[in-house]
């Protein structure tokens, strides 16, 4: 009994974080549609103060806290950079919807903005996000632009700790953002005809 409190203790000490990386990426279901004329040429970059100024990593999503308030950045899984997994899935999800997406020949431009994406996490955390979403015509004026901006509070609990939670809820979060850019955005998919 002796020896399992000392392990316990020994855990807490280690800040109780079980990985600096959380895995997300992928793309929303929806059906696929019959490909159209439009092409598109897609454009995401990261935005973030934080990562402009160099400070962070463009592969750095957010942090935790141990319970002794170590801070500890989180990345992307393998560390890729945010932006490069967010125009990935973007790729995916605007081809399933009939796109074409190249830069070649394209007829609309869609400019993805990542001005701000973080969490901070000790037990409960947010996490939040705002990211423009733009659509250029062929002649460069902008047809449409969107912001996206949420806080979404996750809470640990005692028997599924809040790294678990960041861990079941942050990729959630992702694919709901990545439907919203295009999928679920109206005056984008309008813009882009």
């Amino acid at each position: 009994m002796k020896s399992f409190f000392c392990v316990c203790f020994a855990f807490m000490l280690c800040g109780c974080v079980a990985g600096p990386s959380i895995k997300i990426g992928g793309v929303p279901e929806g059906a696929a549609k019959e490909s159209s004329a439009v092409i598109v040429e897609l454009n995401v970059s990261d935005e973030r103060s934080f990562v402009t100024s160099g400070d962070k990593e463009p592969y750095y999503i957010g942090l935790y806290r141990s319970g002794f308030f170590i801070k500890r950045d989180v990345t992307t899984y393998q560390k890729v950079a945010l932006a490069k997994i967010i125009k990935k899935d973007l790729v995916a999800e605007l081809q399933s919807l009939g796109y074409q997406v190249e830069k070649e020949g394209a007829n609309k431009k869609l400019v993805v903005n990542i001005n701000d994406w973080d969490f901070d996490r000790y037990k409960n955390g947010d996490l939040w996000w705002n990211i423009d979403v733009i659509v250029v015509d062929h002649s460069d004026e902008v047809v449409t632009r969107v912001n996206l901006k949420d806080k979404k509070l996750i809470e640990g609990t005692v028997w599924v700790g809040g790294v678990f939670a960041f861990e079941k809820a942050v990729p959630k979060y992702y694919l709901e953002i990545i439907k919203a850019i295009v999928r679920d955005n109206k005056a984008v998919l309008d813009a882009l005809g």
